[in-house]
């Protein structure tokens, strides 16, 4: 038979410290969701509940006795689970492995971080009848389908990130929105390429995707997803600004890397004049980076036309993903 669990003589100012933290989320839930007023007396009566419980130490330490011996087993049980956090319209989930990750989790006794874990899954789950869009992200290294750890920078309708994450080394997060968007996912790691994702979700399915980092090392092809040109010339699109500056800060950070840009179009029109076009849009990436300090011995050039096609050219949904820049890696 095992031994009745001791609690510690302090265990009873501690409890009345977890039922405050309490009272503050559920303030927090009030005021993270004012275009739900249904949920307001949820969490009112949340707010009723941890006062009275805060009073009643007693009752605190009968849930401690109860939740000290099944703490093992939380981990398991809460594996599928997330805290979120709204920021400026989007809110953003953090996986409950990254949340355990963290120091602060490993300070409290066993019983008390258990609990403050419970509290705040319960937050979350309140928080989901509001959300109508999901996206569901997992990062990993494009050769090895390894998953990694990475900061993660949404943006919705403003120029400037939204939300900023890192996950753990599972690579896994989601976000949870009111609209549709589309919203940028600007992902990176140390000794990875940054890559950028523009998604809309579908109301009540999830969008599953993967983000593939692509490593520095010589032979690597990076696209630069977000370069953008005019149609059927080679002037560059006010978009492609921020990728470009992305690219920049890699060579600077990278001072003996050498790289070679490649330019495709899709198969529409004259071959010939594709060729053409893919080459001057090369040039243009070539120019901008020795413009600000690149030399030009550390950057090639080469068009492909639409002989190297990643998507169907029957429709311009994925006609388009074929029109693009990218750099591969030649020297490290």
């Amino acid at each position: 038979m095992k031994k009745p669990v001791a609690l510690a003589p302090a265990t009873a100012a501690t409890a009345k410290a977890t039922m405050t933290f309490a009272l503050a989320i559920a303030t927090m839930k009030e005021a993270i969701t004012p275009s739900a007023p249904a949920m307001r007396p949820i969490a009112g009566a949340g707010a009723a509940v941890a006062g009275t419980f805060a009073a009643r130490t007693g009752t605190i330490v009968a849930i401690a006795r109860a939740i000290v011996p099944v703490a093992p087993v939380i981990p398991t049980i809460a594996g599928n689970f997330a805290i979120d956090f709204q920021e400026d319209g989007i809110p953003v989930r953090f996986p409950y492995s990254c949340l355990m990750s963290n120091d602060l989790m490993s300070r409290p006794p066993r019983f008390l971080s258990s609990l403050l874990v419970l509290l705040l899954l319960v937050a979350a789950l309140l928080g989901r009848a509001q959300d109508k869009y999901r996206f569901d992200g997992t990062i990993v290294d494009a050769n090895t389908g390894r998953t990694l750890s990475a900061v993660v920078e949404i943006f919705g309708a403003t120029p400037e990130a939204t939300s900023r994450l890192t996950t753990s080394r599972n690579g896994v997060f989601s976000m949870f929105a009111q609209t549709a968007g589309p919203y940028r996912f600007v992902v990176s790691s140390p000794a990875y390429a940054t890559q950028e994702l523009s998604l809309s979700g579908t109301a009540g399915t999830p969008y599953v995707f993967t983000v593939r980092l692509v490593p520095l090392e010589v032979g690597s092809k990076v696209p630069l997803n977000s370069i953008r040109f005019k149609q059927s010339k080679a002037e560059l699109l006010p978009e492609s600004y921020e990728e470009l500056d992305r690219l920049l800060a890699v060579m600077e950070a990278n001072p003996s890397l050498e790289i070679q840009l490649n330019g495709h179009t899709d198969n529409q029109g004259d071959p010939a004049k594709n060729q053409v076009l893919s080459e001057q849009r090369v040039q243009t990436v070539v120019a901008f980076l020795t413009r600000r300090g690149i030399k030009p011995e550390r950057l090639r050039g080469k068009g492909f036309g639409g002989s190297q096609p990643i998507a169907s050219n029957d429709q311009e949904a994925t006609r388009r993903l074929n029109r693009r820049v990218e750099f591969e890696i030649l020297k490290r």
